[in-house]
């Protein structure tokens, strides 16, 4: 059983269907390609889950969406959770404004939001010299 059929399964018991499913989403597919996991996800339980056209669950349906609800349900609470605690900010300018400026501004908005930490680390610029190898190789791998 696939993990990525389950989670659409998931989308469809929860909206509905598949139309309301995909037009829900936080990801871009296509509604052949659901309907077509959903058969392939039916033919490995060996049962069927849905009645399409009106939908409704079926008792098979119905009892893998309570066993898949509550994982799904609570995987982006702690992906939130888990995102928010490691936030970084990343700020690219030329080292004066990192030097004279950023660490001034910071200080007025970091309070408002969760980062895990104010570290301004500068990288090398770029020379003139490092364009030219640059568009060079671009050149020779044509």
């Amino acid at each position: 059983m696939n993990i990525h059929h389950l989670e659409l399964f998931y989308y469809v018991a929860k909206h509905g269907g598949i139309a309301a499913a995909v037009r829900n989403m936080p990801y871009g597919i296509q509604q052949p390609a659901v309907s077509g996991q959903i058969t392939r996800l039916e033919e490995a339980l060996g049962a069927k889950l849905f009645n399409r056209r009106p939908f409704s669950l079926l008792p098979t349906g119905v009892e893998l969406f309570e066993f898949i609800k509550p994982f799904f349900d609570d995987v982006e609470k702690v992906a939130g959770r888990i995102h928010g605690a490691s936030q970084q900010l990343r700020i690219a300018a030329p080292s004066i404004v990192l030097h004279d400026y950023v660490p001034e501004y910071y200080s007025g908005f970091a309070g408002a939001f969760r980062f895990s930490g104010s570290n301004f680390t500068r990288q090398r610029e770029p020379t003139p010299r490092d364009c030219c190898r640059q568009e060079k190789s671009m050149w020779q791998s044509r």
